[in-house]
């Protein structure tokens, strides 16, 4: 390895590890969301993480009720976000990851935008720690934390919303959360899609407007002529747990090769005059 080579390396390295070092201490919350807009469906930041943990906690609720709280809690603790395509919003609200957060996850929106432009955190810690993102991110969270509790669930992708379907029924029946209202269906979705008219009597009892309501009807209704899809949130936590190591990795692994970190050097053997004699006497 050239010495200038070996360099660049080691400056590199050192300004990863930097940014790395940062990100322990920088927020990911983005104090700028406090000026967001009052949206349709009324959420509101009004919840910590640590009292999402808190209330969320295991104690015996039955799958139908710990899904309803989830629910409930999940809209108090994101601030929904469908604004303007205005790029600056992407960094100043940090949809995109910021770099002392993650600096692949950053560099990935270079190579797919239309997945990590405004990205939706897998880690549902994460996401309520940043405290914004769209109807997608809010089923997300829901998902990620009925899953981890060991309830089946799924992050369901309609045409123009996004709601989680969860196995909480008495029967194991298939319900649908939709934590961007905090509201919750007593149905499968496929029964909704078949007659989203349906979800207007729970979507009231939440206290939905009746435009947030038509909103949504028209959401469903407009899914079932174009299909739904189910967001791979399972495999997408496993790219950022995997970029949460190599972000640590990269810069180590580029200082031990330019020397700069785990290297010895030897003592220096000091070199002979010119023109001496380097042989020892017999």
């Amino acid at each position: 390895m050239t010495r200038v080579f070996r360099w660049v390396w080691a400056v590199v390295g050192i300004a990863l590890l930097g940014m790395n070092l940062a990100g322990l201490f920088l927020p990911l919350r983005s104090p700028e969301i406090g000026h967001l807009p009052l949206n349709r469906y009324g959420n509101t930041l009004t919840l910590s993480r640590q009292e999402v943990e808190r209330r969320l906690r295991p104690d015996g609720r039955s799958h139908a009720r710990y899904a309803a709280d989830v629910t409930r809690t999940v809209h108090q603790a994101l601030t929904y976000y469908w604004g303007s395509q205005d790029p600056r919003d992407d960094d100043r609200y940090r949809l995109r990851i910021p770099l002392h957060e993650n600096y692949l996850l950053f560099l990935a929106n270079v190579v797919r935008p239309d997945i990590f432009r405004r990205y939706e955190i897998a880690d549902y810690r994460k996401a309520l720690e940043r405290g914004v993102g769209t109807c997608s991110q809010s089923a997300v969270i829901a998902t990620m934390i009925l899953r981890e509790r060991g309830i089946e669930a799924r992050t369901v992708l309609l045409l123009r919303h996004t709601v989680t379907t969860a196995r909480v029924g008495e029967a194991g029946e298939w319900w649908v959360i939709d934590p961007t209202c905090g509201a919750i269906v007593k149905r499968p979705i496929d029964a909704i899609l078949a007659d989203p008219e349906i979800i207007r009597g729970p979507y009231r009892e939440a206290g939905q407007s009746d435009e947030a309501i038509n909103a949504i009807i028209a959401a469903f209704r407009s899914s079932r002529s174009a299909g739904k899809s189910v967001i791979a949130v399972p495999e997408r936590l496993a790219l950022e747990r995997g970029c949460d190591v190599a972000k640590w990795a990269l810069p180590a692994t580029m200082l031990l090769a330019t020397g700069v970190l785990g290297r010895r050097r030897g003592p220096r053997v000091p070199s002979s005059p010119a023109g001496e004699d380097r042989c020892e006497p017999e």
